[in-house]
Formats: C-alpha cells, structure tokens, sequence
C-alpha cells in the first residue's frame, strides 16, 4: 500500500480546515483584500469626477472632470497614472497574501503540535500497553509456574505413596536371624536368634509418607553394621524384587524435585531419599542375599 505524503497530507488538512470557515469573517485577509481593492476603486472613481480647471486672473476657468484631462493626457502621464492604482492594488493584495499565509502558517503549526501531541499519547499508550503485557506476561509464567508445580506435586505425592508401598512388600520379603550372644550364667540354654528386618516388628506404615521413608531409612543405617559379623548370621534373604523399583522411584523424585515449590523440596528433603537411596546400595552390596530375588 502507497504511503501518503505527510506534506501533501498536511496541506490537504489546511486546505480543508480552511474550507470549513466562513468566508464572511473578521479574519479573512481575502474580504479584506477585496474590500480595499473595492475602496480603492471608488476613490479613484471619485477623483475622476472632480473637476479640474485652470487658473487665471479673474480666477479658475475651462472646468472639465478630471477623468477627461486623463483621456487627453499624454502616455507618461498615463502611465504613471495607472502605476500608482496598479502599485496600490499589489501593495493591498501583498498585505493581504502575506496575512494569509501567516494564518496559514499558525494553523500548520497548531496541526503540528496536535499532531506531535497525538503522537506522545500514543507512545504513553503504548508504554502502558507494554507495561500491561508485561504484567500479563507475568501473570501468566507465574500460573504456569503454580500449574508445573501443582503437577509435579501430585506426581511426586504418587512416587511416595508408591514407594511406601514397595518398602513395605520388600520388608515382608527381606529378613535374617542373628544369632544372640549366650548368657554365660546360663547351663543347657539353646541357641537365640534375633530376626532382622528392613523395618521394624511395630512398624506403623499408616503413618506420613516422608516420616515412613525417613524411619525406613534410618533403619536400614542402623541395620547394617549387624551384618559385619556374617559367622552370626544364620541365613541370608532372598532379594526383594521391589528393590530396582525402589531406586527408579527414588532417581524420579530426585529429578521431579527441581519442580516443586519450596515447601514441597523441604518435606521431600525431610524424608532423607537420598539416605534410603545410599544405604540400599550399600546395603545391596553386602553378601547377604540369595542369588535369585524373591518374586
């Protein structure tokens, strides 16, 4: 699309603005042109009919109207004559251009400075404009942000709830017999084993998910050092086959808690994952296990 000459378009504005005044006003340099150009034809009128005569002895004679006597004049005289009207006329008619375009001139620049005000309007508009679609924008990551970590709460609520559910069903699988030290007061007394358990006899598993994995996790800390002595161990557990699930949903919520809000890294934090995860592999280490796992 061709743009308009903001010249041509300015001057079409003029042009118009001017067309929308009366041309029968206080101001208007053309009536005014034309009413001392109308004047100024009537004195000359006027003066062509005074007479003119000649000047005697006994007083004026031979009277004749002036407009005569420039009928018979001489071409200088004519001349000169219709100069001076003619140079009245362009005096009348400059005076009237010049208060013409300076009218002009005043509307241009009123036009201009509207213009120019029309213009900062609408960089302040469209300031705000921006400042709002900031704001939006902002609003916007920040429900976005909410949703992300409402999402990866719920997920990482299931993985906990999930993990609960495997250490329990490895903890019905995984178990040993210690044997106790004997009581040397004691004569005859038959040979003591202490079960060992990834948790233990009273666990209560109904209790908070981050409380469950962090107790479970302690446990298997404390469960450890039991096996240094393996000549006391009377047998060993067949591995829980929930222990690959374990680490996959522990490595999950690891990687999930980069998501969550803050209150929700502090709970995953306070269930001590990364203890449960290192103590079962070192736990996983041990020669404590049959070599098939338990299905």
């Amino acid at each position: 699309m061709k743009k308009a000459d903001p010249s041509s378009t300015q001057a079409g504005q003029t042009d118009d603005a001017n067309a929308k005044r009366p041309f029968f006003r206080w101001g208007n340099p053309i009536l005014w042109g034309i009413v001392a150009t109308v004047v100024v034809t009537l004195g000359g009128a006027w003066l062509a009919i005074l007479p003119t005569c000649n000047e005697g002895v006994f007083g004026p004679y031979d009277c004749e109207p002036k407009y005569l006597a420039f009928l018979g004049a001489s071409p200088n005289e004519v001349g000169d004559t219709l100069a001076g009207f003619a140079g009245a006329f362009a005096f009348i008619w400059l005076i009237a251009t010049v208060w013409l375009q300076s009218q002009e001139l005043a509307e241009q620049r009123r036009e201009i400075q509207a213009q120019r005000e029309a213009t900062e309007g609408m960089a302040v508009a469209q300031g705000d404009q921006v400042e709002l679609l900031r704001a939006q924008g902002d609003i916007f990551l920040d429900e976005q942000r909410q949703r992300d970590e409402d999402r990866a709460r719920r997920l990482a609520e299931e993985l906990l709830k999930g993990l609960v559910v495997d250490l329990r069903d490895a903890s019905a699988v995984a178990h040993w017999a210690r044997e106790l030290q004997p009581d040397p007061r004691l004569r005859n007394q038959k040979k003591a084993f202490h079960h060992i358990r990834l948790t233990g006899d009273d666990f209560d598993w109904s209790a908070d998910p981050s409380q469950i994995i962090r107790e479970t996790a302690k446990n298997v800390e404390k469960l450890i050092p039991s096996f240094r002595d393996m000549s006391k161990i009377k047998n060993r557990s067949h591995m829980p086959a929930e222990f690959p699930k374990i680490q996959e949903k522990i490595r999950r919520i690891e990687v999930l808690k980069q998501r969550l809000s803050d209150d929700q890294k502090e709970y995953i934090s306070n269930a001590h994952i990364d203890l449960l995860s290192e103590k079962l592999t070192e736990l996983l280490s041990l020669d404590v296990w049959i070599e098939d796992p338990q299905k």
